[in-house]
């Protein structure tokens, strides 16, 4: 079973994740509808990232990043 400091680091990385991919692609498409589109998706990963750091610091985890660098 996974305590909350390993669900919201799981939270965290997988919206990080997301991000990474999503600023892949955007580099890649000139597709004017796609790129909302994407650039909606970024958002919303953005606020769950954020969103579960503020949770992990309120309870006084450690953020532990899967990325070497921050995206946002």
């Amino acid at each position: 079973m996974y305590n909350d400091e390993e669900i919201l680091n799981f939270i965290y990385q997988n919206a990080e994740m997301g991000i990474e991919g999503i600023d892949k692609i955007l580099s890649k498409t000139d597709d004017h509808r796609f790129r909302e589109h994407l650039q909606g998706q970024h958002q919303e990963y953005k606020e769950i990232m954020q969103r579960a750091e503020q949770m992990l610091n309120n309870k006084h985890y450690p953020v532990k990043s899967k990325i070497p660098q921050r995206l946002c």
